[in-house]
């Protein structure tokens, strides 16, 4: 797992790909906010990123292990292609990424195939409105919460 120091700069990653095209849409500003949550990220350390993104001080930068170097640019391809698709800006940036990772062209497809999965599959799931848990079609109760699904 990434250090608390090694957080501010992946979660400014996440937020430098945005900074390409605008302001965080609803979608994306809460696809950020789940993984914040997943990886533990306290509203410091989000604020840190935040600033770096927004003071130009910020460069993608690779950190933690390799697998969460390969998380980071899941995410980064997630929250981007949560938009649509990747601008010329974004594929530089993103080129530039993978190549301080070290993937090949395959690896690369296969992590952008996987991410647009994700995406579609987030785009016809449903998701509890309390916990947020994705479920599964025609769930009536949330496995995690029990609230009551409201389709």
């Amino acid at each position: 797992m990434v250090t608390s120091d090694q957080l501010v700069v992946y979660i400014a990653n996440i937020i430098k790909m945005k900074q390409f095209n605008t302001q965080l849409t609803h979608r994306e500003q809460n696809a950020l906010e789940k993984i914040c949550a997943k990886l533990k990220v306290d509203n410091g350390t989000l604020e840190k990123a935040m600033a770096l993104v927004v003071r130009g001080e910020h460069t993608l930068t690779p950190v933690g292990r390799f697998s969460d170097r390969v998380q980071n640019l899941e995410d980064m391809l997630f929250i981007a292609l949560l938009g649509g698709e990747l601008s010329e800006s974004e594929k530089e940036e993103m080129r530039s990424f993978v190549n301080k990772l070290g993937l090949n062209d395959k690896q690369v497809k296969d992590i952008l195939t996987e991410t647009k999965v994700k995406i579609d599959l987030r785009m016809t799931a449903l998701e509890c409105g309390e916990c947020g848990l994705t479920l599964e079609p025609n769930t009536k109760f949330c496995m995690t919460c029990g609230t009551e699904v409201r389709k």
